[in-house]
């Protein structure tokens, strides 16, 4: 009778072992701030009229376009600081007056070591993370995330190069464009030689919003560059939109 209590006992404790519930504690999602930082643009809204404050990490250095000038210069992530040195960063000289002159001192300033206490990252919503400055005189200044297309596809992009006719186009009749919606008349180019001997595609016509960030100047020509990313999809071989790249900004222009 005693050695049956024993066992018993023994297989109720086993049992409730068994059965009680284990608690976990929440895992903490591990936040990498360089992937963070290059899966991303970022863009910080004044709150007067000005242009946005736009950055772009990319091959271990920041650009910084301020709204007025747009340069850049390689960051560093130490201390919990993301700065730059104030020495290598290189820029175009635009002269920037009033408001957009001191938006430009504030954009090259938040990089500055000395003047930033830290910089947090918040990744609750991953369409729209947020980087926040954290400057020593206590201001904030918190840019939101857009997805790169190229975290976005999770696909490597082709370049191109387009040459956009100068003049609007009537998005439904090929003729010139006199009220909206215009479209863009573009080809493509291949950069081979010289200008009369590279290949030229044929002249096609396409909304202004399928290329993302160009902003078309009527009766002037452009060349830029754009990205086209295919897609794992045998209905749509490519996304229907085109990205311009850094180096295109907002076109090429020339004279024809």
């Amino acid at each position: 009778m005693q050695v049956k209590s024993i066992f018993f006992f023994l297989c109720c404790s086993v049992g409730l072992l068994a059965c009680t519930p284990v608690v976990q504690e929440p895992k903490k999602i591990s936040v990498d701030p360089e992937k963070i930082l290059t899966s991303y643009f970022w863009q910080y809204q004044p709150p007067n009229e000005n242009p946005p404050i736009k950055l772009n990490f990319e091959n271990n250095s920041v650009g910084v376009n301020t709204g007025c000038n747009a340069g850049g210069a390689p960051y560093q992530i130490q201390n919990h600081k993301l700065f730059i040195q104030p020495a290598e960063f290189e820029s175009t000289a635009i002269g920037c007056l009033g408001e957009l002159a001191k938006q430009e001192a504030l954009a090259i300033s938040m990089f500055y070591a000395e003047q930033q206490h830290s910089f947090t990252m918040d990744v609750t919503d991953i369409q729209h993370p947020k980087l926040t400055f954290n400057m020593l005189d206590g201001r904030k200044y918190t840019f939101i995330g857009t997805m790169r297309p190229e975290t976005k596809y999770q696909s490597k992009p082709e370049i191109l190069t387009f040459e956009v006719f100068p003049h609007f186009i009537s998005c439904e009749n090929n003729s010139a464009a006199s009220e909206r919606p215009q479209c863009l008349k573009i080809r493509e180019i291949k950069e081979v030689g010289l200008w009369e001997n590279r290949e030229k595609g044929q002249w096609q016509i396409i909304k202004q919003d399928q290329i993302e960030d160009y902003q078309h100047i009527e009766n002037t020509y452009a060349m830029i560059l754009v990205k086209r990313f295919p897609l794992k999809d045998h209905k749509r071989p490519y996304v229907d939109v085109y990205y311009t790249t850094p180096r295109s900004g907002n076109g090429d222009y020339y004279e024809p």
